[in-house]
């Protein structure tokens, strides 16, 4: 449920911060400060879900060195089939 209402307020956030956007030449400093809040929104959003750091390459808790070392170093033989025949 939690989640659900995160993503509704960053499509929320992301529609009106558009729109906004788009009344930045207007006389009024209303969509000015519509869109300061959606830009904060935005990156305090992606601060949250780290999005600003670099993921290091997944790895499965399971796999032995070995086992990562082969998944890794596969070599395909697209040549196998056609001697086959």
């Amino acid at each position: 449920m939690r989640v659900k209402f995160l993503k509704f307020m960053a499509w929320t956030t992301a529609i009106v911060g558009i729109a906004s956007a788009c009344c930045l030449d207007s006389d009024s400093m209303a969509p000015s400060i519509v869109c300061g809040v959606c830009i904060a929104w935005w990156a305090l959003f992606a601060y949250a879900n780290n999005w600003f750091e670099e993921k290091p390459k997944c790895r499965r808790i399971s796999d032995t060195a070995t086992q990562q070392q082969e998944r890794d170093n596969v070599v395909v033989d697209f040549n196998r089939d056609r001697e086959a025949m």
